[in-house]
Formats: structure tokens, C-alpha cells, sequence
């Protein structure tokens, strides 16, 4: 298991080159899950986290040099993360990485895939 997976550092994967306004989209997505997710953590007994543009997991900065978690492994790294994870990304390569980066997480058998 590598544990750069789920950092964000470089890991040798490829990434999603992103513009400023994704990180800024991407914070707030971190941020309405870690309150859906904490507000709904006792309520049901499953929650499902639906990505369907999930990319390879990591985004890129060309502009400051940055590596930051995407919207599939911001979901998988939450305190109370949903039970069930389904992904698309149709790109065979981002697939790939994020792949190899979902099945560096402790709960693999949770992990769905949604393949074209």
C-alpha cells in the first residue's frame, strides 16, 4: 500500500492540471460533505458518495506548484466518510490512477466502479 495515495503530494500518478477556481471548488466540496456527512453519520445506516466525473483523484497547479486531494479521495479521507463510493471517469489513464490510488484506502470492498 502506498500512502502518498491519499496525500497531497506528488506520487508518480498522473493528475488533473487545474486553475485556480478549482480549488476553490473543491474546498467547498470538502466542506458541504463534512457537514452533510457528520450531520447524517447517526440518522441512516448507509450513505452513498455518487462521483460521476471523479478524474484521477489529484489535481495539479501548474501556477503555485500545489497538489490537492480531488473530489473522489476528499469523499474517501472524510473523519466520517459515507459507507458506499461509487466512480466514473471515462478517461482510461485518470481511471487508472484512480484506481491505483482508491485501492491504497483501508475499505476497498466498499468501492464501486462504474465503467463505459
Amino acid at each position: 500500500m502506498n500512502e502518498d495515495y491519499l496525500l497531497p503530494i506528488e506520487d508518480g500518478l498522473p493528475y488533473r492540471l487545474s486553475n485556480s477556481y478549482a480549488k476553490y471548488k473543491l474546498r467547498m466540496v470538502e466542506t458541504y460533505l463534512k457537514i452533510t456527512t457528520n450531520a447524517m453519520k447517526d440518522k441512516w445506516k448507509n450513505i452513498c458518495y455518487l462521483d460521476l466525473q471523479a478524474g484521477p483523484g489529484k489535481n495539479y497547479f501548474k501556477q503555485t506548484h500545489e497538489v490537492i486531494l480531488g473530489s473522489p479521495l476528499i469523499a474517501l479521507t472524510l473523519p466520517n466518510p459515507p459507507t458506499h463510493f461509487f466512480f466514473n471517469e471515462l478517461t482510461p489513464k485518470l481511471n487508472d490512477a484512480l484506481t491505483e490510488r482508491v485501492q491504497s484506502t483501508r475499505r476497498p470492498n466498499i468501492l464501486r466502479w462504474v465503467k463505459a
